[in-house]
Parts: C-alpha cells; structure tokens; sequence
C-alpha cells in the first residue's frame, strides 16, 4: 500500500483506497493463487471478488504469468500452477511500510500477514466458525473507524491471533494419529 512517515494516522478513507486497489490487483491468476492459498489471504479475496471471478477462477490455472513450473515426485513433465510472492500476499494484506528513523521501517497491516496467519493459533487447516466470527468483527472494527481498527504491526498480529496456544500442537496430533488409523496402523 505503500510507504508513510511515522506517526502516519490511518483513516476509513485509507481502507476504503485499499480495498479499491485490492480488487483491481486481483488478476484472475493472483486470484487463483490466493484462494487456493487459504488462510486469511483466502478470506479477504472472498469478500472483494464477485461471482465471475469465482467461476474463472476455478477453470484453473491462468498461464499468463504469476506462477511457477513445478515437478512432483520425480516426473519428467513439469506442471504450471499459479502462486504468489511474499509481496503478493503483502498487497492482499494491506502492508504499510512506514519509517521508524534513519534507514529504518517497520511493516502494518490491516489484516495479519499470511505467513503470521499460517502459523497462528487460529489457523486449524480450514476456515472455521471462529475466524469467520474474528474476521467480521475485525472488519467492524476497522469500517467502524475505531482506533483498534488500526493496522497493526507483525508482533502484535501474533499476539491477537495466539488463542489458544496449544491449538496447533492439538490439531496435528489428531492429524498424525488419522493418518496412521487411515493407513492400517493398529
């Protein structure tokens, strides 16, 4: 979203100019990747896409670039899916880069980044009851023009999407122990 000075106060009118830029961003290609990324990157293309976008973006993937060739398990042939870079996901996000002092920044966002998402708490392998709860009030939150509405920085993503912490450890025990009932195990 770009770069702003320190002490920068976000408003609705920033949100509102970024959910414009959102939508034109999103390639049919860069829409693909995003939801078949999943997570809060998934989500947010959800709300800004409408139902055409949907219906191309599930014929697969759009070869006109934003992708990667890609061989599984050895094979000769090389196959072609679309994905995003860390600066992709950065836009779905909604980063500021803003300046802390001399040569230096510090990123904020309106929505956690995807990788913080990926490895929060409240990331369970799906889109559950409780993200989709998080998510609208968080959306309130920021449309509302509260000061909690803010974009915030990486740590303080972590610490709001913590939950609760053995959520993740939990979730792939459970994932181990069926794959082994799945797999004949005893």
């Amino acid at each position: 979203m770009g770069w702003r000075e320190e002490g920068w106060q976000p408003s609705t009118h920033d949100y509102a100019g970024y959910w414009f830029n959102l939508r034109g961003w999103l390639t049919t290609s860069r829409a693909r990747a995003a939801l078949m990324s999943g997570g809060i990157a998934w989500r947010l293309c959800l709300e800004v896409l409408c139902h055409d976008d949907l219906d191309l973006v599930l014929l697969g993937p759009d070869y006109s670039g934003y992708g990667q060739r890609v061989r599984f398990n050895g094979e000769e042939l090389e196959s072609w899916d679309n994905e995003l870079t860390d600066d992709d996901f950065d836009v779905i996000s909604g980063v500021y880069r803003i300046f802390t002092g001399t040569r230096s920044t510090n990123d904020v966002s309106w929505w956690p980044k995807q990788a913080t998402w990926l490895t929060s708490g409240m990331n369970m392998g799906y889109w559950s009851p409780e993200c989709e709860e998080w998510y609208r009030a968080r959306r309130d939150l920021i449309t509302s023009g509260q000061a909690g509405g803010a974009p915030k920085a990486g740590e303080k993503w972590r610490t709001s999407l913590m939950r609760w912490k053995p959520r993740k450890k939990f979730v792939n025990g459970v994932q181990i122990a069926s794959a082994f009932v799945l797999s004949g195990g005893a």
